[in-house]
């Protein structure tokens, strides 16, 4: 990645901050703090390097810029999604899933969600996927607080203006009751709806739904919100408002969407949800389109350039890798045809394959640290769990500062860069995760940092 010169003048005064008086005290500070539970993944600490990631201004805002062009994609394509067949096969889309309708459109899609990708040597941002859920957006804005209190800091700001960038006032807004009550200032009170055989665990809940549980559920009792749990059989409306044992609710949150559908357009869930005064935490049909990787074959088709116009499909591809549904067919790779499985085959060293539905970096093989046997066997296991297969994305590995067994080392690490969208103020903050492997998921063992803008 080629930064900015005054992105390359923060790194060398904190990295030379660090190799001086701080590197002792910047230690223990992250030490200390990764005694919490809640910056351990599996035991393990989730922050490795001691430094956040730093952009200047301008830079950053060319990739809010590129983040928000490839939303505007994904929308279009959702709303074409509704009357495109093929496009409901190819991403899994049941006929049912269609007459769900959330009630709530946004510019940006629903409340917020992550784009995840990586900056490549020509300093442009290519996304690899995307999470439709808000997974670790607190713990973002946790780290920035934790890396802006580092006492390097103050010693970096006698030369710079640096500031973190934050989750929690988009979050804040998210959260609002869209109708509150007269003086009423809290966030959103959230119903999780429990199917009958389903035990009350609420952090458990919130930890299998949104990724942060108790983290969730503090922030709520921070300001104002609950997390309550019922039955659909135990909301009811009352003067417009829907209740769920005495109380207003606001968002509806559940593990289990089809039951949602199939009590019908009567029940008080959506009845309130056409007022406009409940909303589902993330649109149903929307989490099941993306959340399958092939949406990004339907970014990359020629077959869909008429959807997006031809301005924005060439922005596509060169933003969005090529993408494919694995399965013995023939398919264009730019202005070729190719027969993809032997394709795939034939071409290891620059693609990736991994599972059209998955998280957390499970079953992802890249093809250029594998062996041709493994690579063979992963496509065979194609025919049994859906794959995709994606073009490789050149990104350099970046040096990082780190604590070797008490001795300051810079180590190069993959490193990923993946914006936050929030409903109508589109792309702003963005999960900053580094890897040894190449795959940077918390669950394959990434670490995190912190995004941090220098002025």
């Amino acid at each position: 990645m080629i930064p900015s010169a005054k992105r390359t003048a923060a790194n060398r005064f904190y990295d030379e901050l660090l190799a001086g008086e701080h590197f002792t005290s910047t230690c223990e500070v992250l030490d200390k703090a990764l005694q919490d539970p809640g910056l351990r993944y599996d035991g393990r600490p989730i922050i490795e390097v001691l430094r956040p990631f730093f952009l200047s201004v301008p830079e950053y805002r060319a990739l809010q810029a590129t983040t928000n062009r490839v939303m505007e994609a994904i929308v279009i394509a959702m709303r074409h999604l509704r009357v495109d067949v093929p496009m409901q096969q190819l991403l899994d889309i049941e006929p049912h899933m269609l007459t769900f309708n959330r009630h709530d459109a946004a510019p940006y899609g629903p409340m917020w969600q992550r784009l995840d990708g990586m900056i490549g040597p020509d300093n442009e941002l290519r996304f690899v996927e995307i999470n439709s859920y808000p997974d670790a957006a607190l713990l973002n804005n946790l780290l920035g607080h934790l890396y802006d209190r580092l006492p390097i800091m103050n010693a970096f700001r006698r030369r710079f203006v640096t500031r973190p960038v934050q989750t929690v006032p988009h979050i804040l807004d998210a959260l609002r009751p869209k109708v509150p009550a007269p003086g009423e200032y809290r966030t959103a009170n959230i119903g999780m709806i429990l199917s009958p055989s389903q035990p009350v665990d609420r952090d458990t809940y919130l930890l299998d739904v949104v990724g942060e549980g108790d983290r969730v559920q503090a922030f709520l009792d921070q300001n104002g919100g609950q997390a309550i749990a019922g039955t659909l059989d135990e909301f009811s409306l009352h003067n417009g408002r829907l209740v769920l044992h005495g109380e207003p609710i606001d968002l509806l949150l559940t593990t289990d969407v089809d039951h949602l559908v199939q009590v019908g357009t009567s029940h008080p869930t959506h009845r309130a949800m056409e007022l406009g005064v409940t909303r589902l935490l993330t649109d149903y049909l929307w989490r099941r389109a993306v959340s399958a990787k092939a949406i990004f074959e339907v970014l990359t088709d020629s077959a869909y350039a008429d959807v997006f116009g031809k301005e924005l499909f060439a922005f596509l591809l060169d933003h969005v890798p090529w993408t494919r549904r694995v399965s013995q067919r023939k398919t264009t790779r730019g202005a070729e045809v190719v027969d993809l499985v032997p394709y795939i085959i034939a071409n290891q060293e620059r693609l990736v394959l991994k599972p059209n539905r998955g998280t957390k970096g499970g079953g992802v093989v890249l093809g250029w640290q594998c062996s041709a046997a493994e690579w063979r066997e992963t496509l065979e296991r194609c025919a049994v769990r859906p794959h995709v297969v994606q073009e490789r994305i050149s990104a350099e590995d970046l040096l990082h500062p780190v604590n070797e067994g008490g001795t300051l080392k810079h180590v190069p690490l993959a490193t990923d860069f993946a914006p936050y969208v929030w409903e109508t103020a589109g792309a702003d903050a963005a999960l900053i995760r580094t890897s040894k492997s190449g795959v940077s998921n918390l669950g394959a063992g990434g670490t995190m940092t912190a995004l941090f803008l220098v002025d």
